[in-house]
């Protein structure tokens, strides 16, 4: 999370709170003070104003969190959800099928978020909470179970894979090719694996 610009207004409710605890204080301090032998009766209004003090006490600091909660969470990184779908799962042996999310600067090279799931069914779901921006999606099925994709020695793919965009490269992919542009709120692309 970044660092609140609200973070004047935290102090105010801070300083507040403080501010109160000691004015409650203070006007207790000053019954007790009055009274050299206190009646029942006395006893009892004395009672009830540490009863409110301890009421005001919990308020305040209930809606100095509150807002400093509130207030922070204004400064959040707006998120917004990818939904990938992955089709045309053939060997339902329960490898890994590995879903990896780029940007275009470590595309191909370091990944940002990374799932993976047994590939049970012809057909999974992936969900990625995420920054709106540009992104390439490739998915693969780990049939060795080695934690990588296998290549054969000129370059294409051993395992069954594929790309966002269903993008099919000819040679090193692109990532201008395969980019999605997910927008914030609900985004969904869908991947059919090639096998």
């Amino acid at each position: 999370m970044q660092r609140s610009s609200f973070a004047p207004l935290q102090k105010i409710l801070g300083m507040t709170v403080v501010w109160v605890k000691r004015l409650d204080a203070t006007a207790v301090s000053r019954q007790l003070k009055l009274q050299a032998k206190p009646t029942g009766k006395a006893l009892q209004v004395i009672a009830n104003q540490f009863t409110m003090y301890r009421i005001k006490n919990v308020l305040f600091w209930f809606i100095m969190v509150s807002a400093t909660v509130l207030l922070g969470s204004f400064n959040e990184p707006e998120k917004t959800l990818l939904e990938v779908e992955v089709t045309q799962i053939k060997d339902l042996s329960g490898k890994e099928v590995v879903v990896r999310i780029y940007d275009e600067a470590g595309f191909a090279k370091t990944h940002l978020y990374k799932q993976s799931k047994a590939g049970t069914k012809a057909q999974l779901s992936f969900v990625f909470h995420l920054p709106a921006g540009k992104y390439a999606v490739t998915v693969y099925h780990d049939l060795n179970s080695n934690g990588e994709l296998d290549r054969k020695f000129y370059g294409p793919p051993k395992e069954p894979a594929a790309f966002s965009n269903n993008y099919t490269p000819f040679g090193p992919p692109r990532f201008s090719s395969c980019a999605i542009e997910v927008k914030p709120g609900y985004n969904n692309t869908l991947i059919a694996l090639e096998n």
